[in-house]
């Protein structure tokens, strides 16, 4: 099978010498161990693999039912036996019986003696009285792992009995050469035990029992009097007049009397499910969420409460649903190019259904993913054509029967037009070598050889890591290198499978880790972190016991393990009530290396109000994930994380009532009218945060009609009670049709989430059993004819292999000429290649050039650099509508059969492409840059760095460098601050650019400013505030505010004028200010300081989103500069009661009277990278009388924070200015300058110019300010006579200041507060910081060009 492979047989397997057989018997040359064995489900036996290399001697070997042949060739063959053997006997050589029951049939002896001792008894674990924190988020079943010690062979065979308690066990391996193993628990409703203490037995192979006991239940989630219970309810309920339900019952409603607990509810549903809870003042409710798990008809559910006398039993009915349908089914070929004989082939049959969920097509070895309208033809969305087609592989002989998943259709196998003289390929590839390469990160990239005689690689899936011909670094197709990154597997056995492009696939016997892939080559072992979680060594939160009843927290996690290094980085996840590692993964959560502590961490952020209790986490280790029940079997109370809640609320939002304003409808041609769906919103704690809304008809369910909403949506502005309408238009030239819900999803404040198409969450309409529906009825002739493509240009028909210009453009026109192309309906736009790679987009309508009848479409984009490989990138065009809802989409071979080009050449790529890259310290440091094409060994590699300096693009060293990995000699940023763009060389062929966005200094473990104290004195501890770190500042108590929580906000509430400026007036004692706080405009600078333009905002657009319990105000505008528009939208909110701010894993304290800005910005077309923008704002305050005293004051509140503070006559404008930012997602420092003059503008006594400065950037910013007014009524007495220039900070001292804001997500916080001073003491503080560093360097041009 393997006859390319060239054996170096007794190196591998260290053998010695081999004399030659004259007889032709077959001999066993060389026998190796596979694992250490396991005993098996007979009590008195134990099984064993083990390879077999066996020399033929012109023997024919043929598989049979001892043993698989792993590889072969002329003269020997690999074989994998299994042996078995007696328990409790050692040293039996077994006998290898080849061709059993054939007339040739000869046994062998083994070489390798098979030791089968019996497992130990009793069987010693980690685990016999523990106690157990029994997984709420794993719904009817939790987990713990543990070891079993002594063991010398695998106990698959190992069963779990239970003896006493509310539970099932059963029993798992979790690593059997490492002898880790799980028990599992599900609730047993039969059972009446209300004992917290779970017995059960696990039995060995030999039928020996080991009595062990778990303490499960925590004190905070079970109750034992049954008596609390007062009924329970299944949701959804049928409609009125019903007996059916619409779908599996999936909700169940208990209501209760106790206060401090929760039930554990058993169910006989072996699924997910997750428990929340509301009080009403008497009773508690319960609900408890399981997907729907039956397809039956009729279905009857068990369920109980942990302690109650007996189970209780629902049946509920559904109505039969018809099921998707694609008869008649075609294949079809159409020739490319007659020339090289490349052709497509088309997949069609008849569809009655549309697929919004995920779809599949396989016809091996191709499987092409995709949802509707994707392979929609010509009819509408109830009768259509499908019709989906793809590339034909070029030495195709034979096309396999196609599945089509959604409706379990099988098309017919077809034989392709194909070049007769073309070889058959029939071999599959072969692996020739693997490696792995530990990266920062826990990034491990693998590096596999693979080659393949005639079509060439396609790929190969080695767990759930995809390798693919895009993945090539060096060589070809038949012959060629490819590198990825590794998707750590966190299981022991290896699933591989390689194909080439005719579909030939090679498997190798993969139910165990690292297999035999060729007589002299066997897969490595991946990269491990951990054996097992006994490995870890180190677990605990620096903070416990949290009270969450009115505001969130930050919480960081502490975890090291065996041998641990700052690149081989751990994941940690929070999982919240109805969260589930299913719909979040892992992955996204990496902890970090602290480097003081020696020690990974990761912060994560606790919303306000979850139930008391303790929080479920998920740790990932490379290879292995582990449950909290599992960390706790180690680490005990460290392990959990406590929380409290006087009044708690994790109850997603949910509709109490649903209806159009209208049921039923006629429209005659002409008509037209708006109707409304109403919506009543309930989340009386938390309130709504936002949510989305589809509403869609049975001829119009891909499209409908979207609303994305928040409470400043809702009639009322309630964010608790809110009452919404969302209204459409519908006219008459339409087809009768029934309208409906077809989605909806809403989020409330603290997260939590229900949904009508997420199947692991509540529905937010589980009250509504009579779902509101609109029949439309529409009096016109109907329109059958669907609308046709008219033309279809592309702006280029090849890529070719050096280019990294790949952007392309789609012109096309289409007409229908009864009832019109629907213009709300945008067509997709998909390309998709050989190797199943998808790109999908929607084009634009060009309106001046577009009527009624012929609408004309237009799409700019760039086609991703790893779509097309060799063969092409093809374009298909589905989703067009007319207005009567007829439908019409084009395959790609539709496209070709009207003379329309559809297919963009495309060749292997030679240009280096660089895609992401590592942590880079502010400070400078080395770091990796990630990407594809990145050089062979032989290759010239020259990486330059633009640092944005005014120097362009400069050599640089690296260290070391992959195919798609190039470490990065240690660089400095500019001016310890800017941003800078790499790129690559190799072998002469440019890469792409890419920007590369520093750390700021403040996340940097080692930075100067992390070791500073930041809390003013005591901060007015305990009645004010008090001082959490000396890194936070001060938190202060409400009422109090300010640096040192001296301060008390006046309440003094904004007016909206025309403009985003806050001008309003502020009377104490009987004397008035007047302050102003401004947004005058936005300044670009070039590299020396210099202005090169400036916007200033004249005209605005305003619109009121105040809600019940929130203040808010936007305000729009736009410029075009350098050909470019730029948005920009100011949002004012008012803070009447103090909160909080969750923002770049800080928490942000809004004390009560604070005015925030949100300045959102769009892209601006800088007139050079090397520049930076400022927005610019001003404050002033100033008095009706003299200004007498005038005290100005100015530094850093936190180690994430500034003030800046400036007071007349004892009021005051004080300001808190956050220094992260997250510019193009990345979160970066960003410099502020404060100063009493700016040129263009009036020199300031009682005022500040805020200058706001961005680096460069290529997508959004957003900036926030805050403001509040201070008085200080002792203060008019203190400094009675003493002049302006006697007090505070001089304009010099000023004007140098440099402060920061923070953008997250594109977002830059900004804060300042103008508080009312009740008490001000408060002395001027004079801080010693660094110089702008622009002036610095215009100083130093300067002295450069005076010599």
């Amino acid at each position: 099978m393997y006859h390319r492979f060239v054996l170096f047989l007794f190196i591998v397997f260290n053998f010695y010498n081999i004399i030659a057989d004259d007889s032709k018997i077959p001999k066993i040359i060389s026998s190796k161990l596979l694992g250490n064995g396991s005993y098996v489900n007979s009590p008195t036996q134990c099984s064993q693999r083990v390879y077999e290399l066996v020399e033929k001697n012109g023997y024919n070997i043929t598989s049979t039912q001892d043993y698989s042949i792993v590889a072969e060739n002329s003269t020997h063959s690999l074989l994998l036996a299994q042996y078995k053997s007696n328990v409790d006997t050692i040293n039996v050589y077994s006998d290898l019986i080849l061709n059993r029951q054939y007339a040739d049939e000869i046994t062998l002896k083994s070489l390798l003696p098979i030791d089968c001792s019996g497992p130990p008894y009793p069987l010693q674990t980690n685990i016999d009285g523990k106690k157990f924190i029994y997984s709420f988020n794993g719904g009817g079943e939790s987990s713990i792992d543990f070891k079993i010690y002594g063991l010398v062979k695998e106990t698959q065979s190992i069963v779990c009995q239970d003896l006493e308690g509310p539970f099932y066990c059963f029993f798992s391996v979790v690593d059997s050469n490492r002898y880790i193993f799980r028990i599992t628990l599900l609730n047993n409703i039969d059972s009446r035990s209300n004992s917290t203490i779970f017995k059960f037995a696990l039995r060995d192979a030999l039928s020996r029992s080991t009595n062990l006991s778990l303490n499960v239940l925590s004190d905070y989630h079970y109750v034992t009097d049954s008596k609390d219970i007062v009924n329970f309810q299944f949701y959804p309920l049928p409609p009125t007049g019903s007996e059916y339900i619409s779908a599996s019952s999936n909700l169940i409603k208990t209501v209760a009397t106790f206060s401090s607990k929760r039930p554990n509810i058993m169910s006989s549903i072996f699924s997910y499910a997750f428990f929340i809870y509301n009080f009403d003042g008497t009773f508690y409710s319960y609900l408890t969420k399981f997907p729907s798990v039956s397809n039956s008809l009729t279905t009857t559910y068990g369920f109980g409460v942990f302690g109650s006398l007996e189970p209780q039993f629902i049946t509920q009915k559904r109505l039969p649903q018809s099921l998707p349908t694609c008869i008649d089914q075609t294949v079809q070929f159409f020739i490319i190019n007659s020339t090289t004989n490349s052709s497509m082939i088309e997949f069609q049959c008849r569809a009655n259904q549309v697929t919004t969920t995920a779809n599949a097509l396989s016809f091996f070895p191709n499987q092409i993913f995709f949802s509707s309208p994707y392979g929609m033809g010509n009819g509408n969305e109830k009768d259509y054509q499908f019709k989906l087609s793809a590339l034909v592989p070029e030495y195709s002989s034979f096309i396999p029967s196609a599945y089509l998943l959604s409706t379990k259709t099988l098309f017919p196998s077809a034989t392709p037009p194909r070049d007769n003289s073309l070889p058959i390929d029939t071999q599959p590839p072969s692996i020739e070598s693997v490696e792995y390469s530990q990266l920062p990160n826990s990034i491990v990239i693998i590096r596999v050889h693979i080659k393949d005689d005639i079509s060439g690689f396609r790929s190969m899936l080695l767990g759930n890591t995809l390798v693919r011909v895009s993945d090539l670094v060096s060589g070809d197709l038949n012959d060629g290198y490819y590198e990825t990154r590794l998707v750590t597997r966190t299981f022991s056995q290896l699933s591989l499978q390689l194909f080439d492009r005719v579909g030939n696939e090679f498997s190798p016997n993969s139910d165990f880790a690292d297999p035999f892939i060729g007589m002299n080559y066997q897969f490595p072992s991946e990269p491990s972190f951990i054996s097992s979680f006994l490995d870890i060594n180190t677990f605990y939160f620096d903070k416990n016991d949290i009270d969450l009843s009115s505001f969130g927290s930050v919480v960081t996690v502490y975890v090291n393990y065996e041998n641990s290094s700052p690149e081989q980085v751990p994941f940690f996840l929070v999982l919240l009530t109805g969260e589930t590692n299913l719909n979040k993964v892992l992955w996204d959560y990496p902890m970090s290396w602290d480097s003081n502590k020696k020690i990974f961490k990761r912060k994560f952020y606790l919303p306000p109000r979850l139930n008391t209790g303790t929080i479920e986490y998920q740790l990932l280790i490379p290879p292995l994930t582990i449950g909290r029940g599992t960390i706790y079997s180690k680490f005990g109370d460290a392990a959990l994380l406590r929380v409290k809640s006087t009044l708690s609320d994790e109850m997603p939002p949910i509709v109490s009532k649903a209806y159009f304003n209208i049921q039923s409808l006629t429209l005659n041609k002409g008509d037209s009218v708006i109707v409304k769906l109403n919506l009543q919103i309930d989340d009386p704690i938390n309130g709504l945060k936002n949510g989305s809304l589809s509403i869609a008809s049975d001829f119009d369910s891909i499209n409908g009609y979207h609303f994305d909403f928040d409470p400043t949506s809702a009639i009322n502005r309630s964010p608790y009670y809110g009452i919404y309408e969302f209204s459409f238009q519908l006219s008459g030239n339409c087809r009768s049709q029934q309208f409906s819900i077809q989605s909806l999803e809403l989020i409330d404040r603290s997260d939590h989430f229900s949904s009508t198409i997420n199947p692991y969450a509540m529905s937010p309409l589980y009250k509504i059993n009579d779902l509101p529906t609109l029949n439309l009825t529409c009096n016109n002739p109907l329109d059958t004819e669907p609308p046709f493509i008219h033309s279809l240009t592309l702006s280029r028909s090849s890529i070719g292999t050096n280019s990294t210009n790949r952007g392309l453009i789609v012109d096309f026109v289409v007409n229908d000429t009864d009832s019109g192309v629907s213009q709300k309906h945008i067509p997709f736009i998909y390309f998709d290649d050989s190797e199943n790679n998808q790109f999908i987009t929607r084009p634009t309508i060009v309106l001046e050039k577009s009527t009624l009848h012929s609408v004309h479409y237009r799409l700019e984009t760039i086609l991703p650099y790893k779509m097309g490989a060799d063969t092409g990138a093809y374009i298909s065009i589905y989703g067009i509508y007319d207005n009567h809802l007829n439908i019409n989409g084009y395959s790609s071979a539709d496209l070709l059969e009207i003379k329309i080009q559809s297919i963009i050449e495309t060749q292997l790529p030679q240009t280096p492409i660089l895609e992401s890259y590592s942590s880079v310290l502010m400070s400078g440091s080395s770091f990796f840059v990630y990407g594809n094409r990145l050089g062979t060994d032989s290759s010239t590699v020259i990486v330059m760095i633009d640092f944005l300096d005014g120097n362009g693009y400069k050599n640089v060293d690296y260290e070391s460098r992959l195919g798609s990995a190039i470490k990065v000699a240690f660089v400095t940023p500019y001016l310890n601050e800017k941003s800078f763009f790499i790129k690559v060389l190799v072998d002469g062929n440019q890469s792409n650019e890419l920007l590369v966005i520093p750390i700021p200094f403040l996340e940097s473990p080692n930075s100067e400013e992390s070791l500073k104290n930041y809390c003013e004195g005591t901060c007015g501890f305990p009645e004010r505030g008090y001082c959490p770190t000396d890194l936070s500042g001060c938190i202060c108590n409400s009422p109090f505010s300010g640096k040192s929580c001296s301060e008390v906000s006046s309440g003094t509430e904004i007016k909206p004028g025309e403009k985003p400026d806050i001008i309003s007036n502020h009377t104490s004692g009987g004397e008035t200010f007047s302050y102003a706080i401004e947004i005058l405009e936005l300044i670009e600078y070039d590299i020396i300081g210099r202005p090169i333009n400036r916007v200033k905002f004249d005209k605005w657009t305003f619109n009121n989103l105040t809600t019940s319990d929130l203040s808010q105000y936007v305000y729009s505008t736009n410029f075009t500069y350098n050909s470019v528009s730029t948005n920009i939208n100011v949002f004012i909110k008012y803070f009447k009661n103090r909160d909080k701010v969750y923002f770049a894993n800080r928490l942000l304290d809004m004390a009560e009277g604070t005015i925030k800005y949100q300045v959102e910005m769009s892209n601006y077309q800088f007139a050079s990278r090397v520049n930076s923008l400022s927005l610019v704002m001003r404050t002033t305050i100033n008095s009706n009388q003299e200004n007498r005293c005038v005290v100005k004051a100015q530094g850093n509140s936190s180690i994430a924070s500034d003030f800046v503070q400036i007071q007349v006559n004892g009021v005051s404008i004080f300001g808190k200015l956050i220094k992260l930012a997250i510019i193009d997602q990345k979160i970066q420092q960003v410099s502020n300058t404060i100063s009493q003059t700016l040129d263009g503008y009036s020199e300031l006594n009682t005022g500040s110019y805020i200058q706001i400065n961005l680096p460069y950037y290529s997508k959004s910013v957003s900036l926030d300010p805050d403001f509040s007014v201070l008085l200080n009524p002792d203060a008019r007495d203190q400094c009675s006579g003493i002049s302006d220039k006697d007090s505070g900070l001089s304009t010099s001292q000023l004007a140098g200041i440099i402060v920061s804001c923070v953008v997250a997500g594109g977002v830059l916080i900004f804060i300042i507060s103008i508080t009312l001073y009740k008490k001000f003491k408060y002395s001027t503080i004079i801080m010693n910081i660094k110089e702008f560093k622009r002036v610095k360097l215009m100083k130093k041009q300067k002295e450069v060009s005076m010599s």
